[in-house]
């Protein structure tokens, strides 16, 4: 293994050891910084292990001798060598995160399939060492990187042999299931606003139609009637895909007086929602807890 790998396995440990779901700002900062070290270190391991010369600025054949292999060099071009590092005419910089990142590409299937998401990870990076922190978000970059740390690194690891138990700083279950969790989030949301997307342009397209928009609101209206013995009642809400008057049914949770057997009301909750204007209709609890449509019945 690398030097690099040797130093991306220090700095993904010293991420993993500050990742976790309560993270204050500092550390969500400081997980970043040590989250972009270590992957920009397996970017430069990849290229490494490649060509070193891949890994510099200057590929010109005599800046490369002059900086990988300047040992190798007779004393009278060593010493010309030399002259020209102290003159700054050798160019001994390596390429930064992103000319690293598109280079380890061509020879990383890790780094190809997640460029989009390393580059967040630099953009985050170079916030946090050159521009004004206000612009760092940091409920953002937190969820991001408890999502995708644990899969990013067990990918890499996979495919350049890196330790795990090294890099996850004993806390690989922790990190697992806090990613499958955001992951599993974070394909919901967005299923569901593709939902409320397709519902809004039905709404588009029936909305020019006044005769139909009247009676479905006098429709609507004529629905929303409750009856005092009903076990499932109901509220006018506004359509989370239209914004027109939608149908909020809600049921009671009831429970029985031991002592006189009379059945008395302990809860309510939202059990569905329907639009007349878009066709909208939901049944999923987790899509109520997404609309925190129990806690405005609350608030109500």
């Amino acid at each position: 293994m690398n030097a690099f790998f040797t130093d991306a396995t220090y700095n993904l440990n010293r991420a993993a050891a500050l990742l976790d779901q309560k993270m204050d700002n500092d550390q969500v900062e400081d997980a970043t910084m040590q989250f972009a070290f270590g992957i920009e270190r397996i970017f430069k391991g990849i290229i490494h292990d490649v060509n070193p010369l891949l890994l510099l600025e200057s590929a010109k054949i005599e800046n490369a001798i002059s900086v990988l292999y300047r040992d190798k060099m007779i004393p009278k071009h060593r010493e010309k060598a030399d002259k020209e590092a102290r003159s700054k005419r050798i160019n001994s910089r390596l390429l930064s995160f992103q000319g690293s990142m598109l280079r380890a590409a061509k020879f990383s299937n890790t780094t190809e399939l997640n460029i989009g998401l390393l580059t967040k990870l630099s953009h985050y990076r170079g916030i946090i060492a050159h521009r004004k922190i206000a612009e760092f978000d940091h409920s953002y970059v937190k969820s991001l990187i408890l999502r995708v740390f644990h899969p990013i690194v067990t990918s890499f690891a996979a495919e350049i042999g890196l330790d795990l138990d090294k890099c996850f700083a004993t806390k690989s279950a922790q990190l697992y299931r806090i990613s499958e969790s955001l992951v599993k989030q974070a394909n919901f949301q967005q299923s569901f606003t593709d939902l409320l997307k397709q519902h809004a342009k039905i709404w588009e397209q029936r909305s020019g139609d006044e005769n139909l928009v009247a009676t479905t609101m006098k429709g609507t209206q004529s629905e929303l009637v409750n009856y005092p013995i009903a076990d499932t009642f109901v509220e006018e809400y506004p359509c989370p895909a239209c914004e027109n008057p939608s149908i909020l049914f809600i049921d009671k949770d009831w429970d029985v007086d031991r002592t006189n057997g009379e059945a008395f009301v302990t809860g309510i909750y939202v059990s569905g929602l329907e639009c007349r204007f878009c066709d909208l209709e939901l049944n999923d609890y987790e899509q109520f807890d997404y609309l925190e449509l129990n806690e405005w019945l609350v608030e109500e």
